[in-house]
């Protein structure tokens, strides 16, 4: 245990705190792609993630579908209710961004209203452990990992050996921006010169 500025923690609540940081990361990485692929700012962005992994947790508690199973199935409702969602908000990119917002937020309240729905009992929620990938905690330096954080790291990890710097697709708005983030849009010139 350490304390600073009369807070006490240990190294477990730090690790615990990187790896959820992680997580909203990795919310926050998903709201951006959508906020830069539309202009728009979906708040039912979390909402149908959150939707996937409860039907998940559905799937394995309720039914006895196995992990293997119930995580692309979840994936699949995901990708289902997201491009159902696209197609309702489509309709409405040509009006006011203000009106847009608002749809997005409806859109949460419409997939949370879904989610109750789903058959399963408070008993049962209370009774079992949400279901993971890796199960069982190790001690490793003086810090215990879970089996969910191990997850969390390895896709954290998975994530940031995949993307690499962002491609252009198109002109940038920026060249020194474009540049500082790896993107090289300037065609042979070099990054001094002015952009065509």
């Amino acid at each position: 245990m350490n304390a600073l500025l009369a807070l006490t923690y240990s190294n477990d609540i730090v690790f615990d705190g990187l790896v959820q940081g992680l997580v909203y990361a990795l919310v926050a990485f998903g709201l951006l792609l959508i906020y830069r692929a539309t202009g728009v700012i979906n708040f039912a962005h979390g909402q149908i993630g959150a939707f996937g992994g409860y039907l998940m947790a559905v799937f394995q508690i309720r039914y006895d579908i196995p992990y293997g199973l119930s995580l692309p199935l979840a994936l699949v409702t995901g990708v289902v209710i997201g491009a159902a969602s696209e197609l309702v908000l489509r309709r409405l990119f040509t009006q006011p961004r203000l009106l847009l917002f608002v749809a997005t937020l409806g859109l949460t309240q419409v997939i949370q209203l879904l989610q109750l729905r789903l058959p399963i009992a408070d008993e049962e929620a209370t009774s079992v452990t949400y279901p993971v990938l890796i199960s069982g905690t190790w001690d490793v330096g003086g810090i215990t990992v879970t089996g969910p954080q191990l997850s969390v790291l390895l896709i954290e990890v998975h994530s940031a050996c995949r993307s690499g710097p962002p491609p252009t697709t198109s002109r940038p708005r920026s060249w020194r921006v474009s540049a500082f983030v790896g993107c090289r849009p300037w065609c042979g010139r070099s990054p001094d010169s002015s952009p065509p």
